[in-house]
């Protein structure tokens, strides 16, 4: 207890130290500034322990990352004020941008992804603070799919483009804290066959069905495709390392060779 008390005063003392820097160049913070920093860093505190926090570039974002964030926010918020379709270029083109920065703004970290996520769609606050409220969010979804879905067109027939485009966004929000459970148990050594790994693999084996359907043939052609479209995969935080540990796991168990007579 005393050594987690002892890193968030670590924490604290460097984002106030933040605050103190605008006032050491002159940039003078209104009360709301400081208010809205220590609200932040309390809401951070209730998802994230001291170590993550330090990992988490989002948790002391840059004035760049700010400014960067709040143009992107802005121009999502006026696509679809318009009325514009998730099908459009644009919106896909603003929703592919949008998962490249929040990969980069998580440390490539799907742990931390999926608590960002979870405090995100837990306080209300935060969602009307950044303009990211979960119908906004909804349509990046459904336009960073739209796109994706396109990239799996040429491998697949029409019956096949119809059922993954109907499906491929419908359970996204349970990749990411599966795939951080899935490095968690890769980090802590626990081998493919394992009991752990196997349950992981089944669930992975689900939520790609989900989209991919249950024709072996097909799912086949999806996988083709996730080899050979990098975009497919761009921002997704599964290197080639998971995969070839969720191909391992999915591999069923070798049968115990008969004994001779």
């Amino acid at each position: 207890m005393l050594t987690e008390q002892i890193a968030g005063a670590a924490v604290l003392r460097e984002r106030l130290l933040g605050l103190a820097g605008q006032l050491a160049r002159g940039q003078e913070p209104d009360l709301a500034d400081w208010l809205t920093t220590l609200e932040h860093m309390t809401m951070f505190d209730k998802y994230f322990t001291p170590d993550e926090l330090k990992e988490l570039p989002l948790a002391k974002p840059t004035p760049a990352i700010t400014d960067e964030w709040r143009t992107l926010v802005a121009n999502v918020q006026a696509q679809w004020a318009s009325g514009v379709s998730p099908d459009d270029p644009v919106p896909q083109s603003l929703a592919r941008q949008w998962m490249q920065m929040i990969t980069r703004d998580t440390a490539n970290n799907p742990a931390l992804f999926a608590k960002l996520n979870t405090m995100h769609e837990q306080e209300p606050g935060l969602q009307a603070a950044t303009g990211i409220t979960p119908a906004l969010m909804q349509f990046v979804i459904a336009a960073a799919h739209a796109g994706k879905a396109l990239l799996y067109r040429p491998y697949l027939n029409d019956e096949e483009f119809a059922f993954l485009r109907a499906n491929i966004g419908k359970r996204a929000s349970e990749w990411p804290p599966l795939i951080a459970q899935v490095r968690e148990a890769m980090n802590a050594g626990h081998a493919p066959d394992s009991a752990e790994a196997q349950a992981l693999a089944r669930r992975w084996l689900d939520l790609f069905r989900s989209f991919a359907g249950d024709n072996p043939a097909t799912q086949a052609k999806v996988r083709q495709a996730l080899m050979e479209q990098p975009r497919l995969t761009e921002g997704g935080m599964i290197d080639d390392a998971m995969r070839d540990f969720m191909r391992a796991a999915m591999q069923p168990p070798a049968r115990p060779s008969s004994p001779v007579s």
